[in-house]
C-alpha cells in the first residue's frame, strides 16, 4: 500500500478570461529570451515562468511565493503585456482555457525517492466539476524543475480542461533512493527516475477526495529527462499494469530509446534545441516496433525550455488535445474539435499552423503516414540528419 498525507489546503479558483491583445509587445522581445536576476526573484530566470512562483495580479491563485510587485523585473512583459495565464511572454494570442475551474493540492507520499515526497496536483474544481471524475494525468519534471512552480500554468490548463494533473517533486537532480544509478552520458542518478511514475499513480489512486476516474486509465506526460521517464514508463512492461493509454514527451533528453510499443505517443522537439535534440527525437519516432499510432512534431522555432522556461502555450493546447482522443477518447469538447486540432487542414491544427513554423510534422494514426511540412523553415542543424519528405 503506498502511504501518504495531504500536504496544503485546498484553493478554489477559476481562470481569469482576460481579453489578449492581438499583437505582441515586440519592446518584450529581448527579456523574454535572456536570463535575468531580479531582485525580488532569488533565482536564475527566463521569459514568465516565475509567475508560478510570484503571480501577477490577474492570476486567480497566488504563486507558491506570492504575488508580484511592479518593480519586479519583468513585470511589464509578464504581467502587463500579457494579460492572461496561457499567453507567451510578452503577450499576444491566449489559447482557448476549458470550462473547469482549478485547484491545487500537494500531497506527501511516503513511497516516493527521498529527496522530496511531495507530490503537486492541479484539478477541476467548482462550478461544472461537482459529482464528476476526470482521467488522471501524471508529469514528470525535468533536471532541476519541480511540479507546479515550474509546469503550474500548464497544469492549469489541463485541469481547466478535466484532467487531474500530478507531478512529483521527486529526483529534482537526481535520485537517491539505495544507490544512484545512471545511464551513459545521462546526468547522473536518473536512471530509475522512470518509477518514480508508478509510485505516483498508485497513490494517486488512493486518494479518495480527489474526482479522478479511476477506470478511465492514465495519460503520461515529461519534459527532458522526465520526457525519458514518461518514454520508459510507457515502453516497459509495466506499462499495462498501471493503465497507461497515451504518452506526451516534450522535448525528452534520452541516450537510450525503447520502443513505445502498446501507447499511442507524441514528441515533441525543435531546431533551437541543443539539449534534446531533434535528432534524439526521431530516434524515439523510428524505434523499431513503435506504436502504428504516433506523432513527431519538430519546432522551428520552439527551445528546450518551451514547456518551462520559454513556455509556449501552444505545447500545452497540443498535448490537451492528444490526451482528449486518445486517453480520454473524447475528440471533441466544449465547441473544441480535438480530433481536427491533431489531424486536421486547418489553420490551427498542429502540423498547419497552429503550432507555428515547423521543420517536420509526422503523424501516423493506425499505421496511416500523414507526413506534411512547412516550406522554407529548417535551419541549419547540429547533425547529419534529414528525411524524405511527402507532402
Amino acid at each position: 500500500m503506498i502511504r501518504g498525507v495531504a500536504a496544503i489546503s485546498l484553493i478554489f479558483c477559476a481562470d481569469v478570461q482576460a481579453q489578449a491583445p492581438l499583437s505582441r509587445d515586440m519592446s518584450c522581445e529581448q527579456y523574454c529570451r535572456r536570463k535575468d536576476y531580479g531582485d525580488k526573484i532569488p533565482h536564475e530566470t527566463f521569459g514568465c515562468r516565475w509567475t508560478n512562483e510570484y503571480s501577477c495580479p490577474w492570476q486567480p491563485l497566488a504563486g507558491t511565493e506570492g504575488r508580484a510587485t511592479p518593480d519586479m523585473k519583468g513585470y511589464h512583459c509578464c504581467c502587463v503585456a500579457r494579460t492572461h495565464e496561457q499567453q507567451a511572454c510578452g503577450g499576444g494570442d491566449a489559447i482557448p482555457v476549458g470550462p473547469y475551474p482549478y485547484a491545487e493540492k500537494t500531497y506527501k507520499c511516503l513511497e516516493m525517492d527521498p529527496t522530496d515526497k511531495r507530490i503537486d496536483v492541479a484539478y477541476p474544481a467548482g462550478t461544472g466539476a461537482e459529482n464528476k471524475s476526470f482521467p488522471l494525468i501524471v508529469f514528470m519534471h525535468g533536471l532541476g524543475n519541480t511540479g507546479l512552480s515550474t509546469y503550474g500554468t500548464m497544469m492549469h490548463l489541463f485541469a481547466s480542461w478535466g484532467y487531474v494533473v500530478a507531478a512529483p517533486r521527486a529526483c529534482k537532480y537526481g535520485c537517491f533512493a539505495g544507490r544512484c544509478r545512471s545511464k551513459l552520458r545521462d546526468p547522473p542518478c536518473f536512471a530509475q527516475y522512470y518509477k518514480e511514475a508508478y509510485k505516483a499513480i498508485d497513490f494517486m489512486k488512493t486518494v479518495v477526495e480527489l474526482p479522478i476516474n479511476r477506470t478511465a486509465g492514465v495519460g503520461i506526460a515529461g519534459h527532458s529527462m522526465g520526457g525519458q521517464a514518461a518514454m520508459f514508463a510507457s515502453a516497459y512492461d509495466q506499462s499495462e499494469k498501471y493503465d497507461i493509454r497515451a504518452a506526451v514527451l516534450q522535448h525528452p533528453f534520452s541516450h537510450d530509446f525503447p520502443a513505445i510499443s502498446t501507447v499511442p505517443f507524441l514528441v515533441f522537439t525543435g531546431d533551437p534545441d541543443p539539449i534534446a535534440t531533434p535528432k534524439s527525437a526521431h530516434k524515439i519516432f523510428d524505434a523499431p516496433g513503435a506504436y502504428t499510432t504516433r506523432g513527431l512534431v519538430e519546432s522551428a522555432i520552439a527551445e528546450h525550455g518551451e514547456p518551462s522556461t520559454h513556455y509556449r502555450p501552444q505545447i500545452g493546447l497540443y498535448t490537451t488535445a492528444w490526451f482528449k482522443v486518445f486517453l480520454e477518447r473524447t475528440p471533441s469538447f466544449h465547441g473544441m474539435d480535438f480530433q481536427q486540432l491533431i489531424f486536421g487542414n486547418d489553420s490551427n491544427s498542429l502540423c498547419h499552423g497552429g503550432d507555428g513554423p515547423l521543420t517536420n510534422c509526422t503523424l501516423i494514426h493506425a499505421g496511416e503516414a500523414i507526413v506534411k511540412r512547412a516550406e522554407g523553415n529548417r535551419k541549419s542543424l547540429s547533425y547529419p540528419y534529414d528525411r524524405e519528405m511527402i507532402v
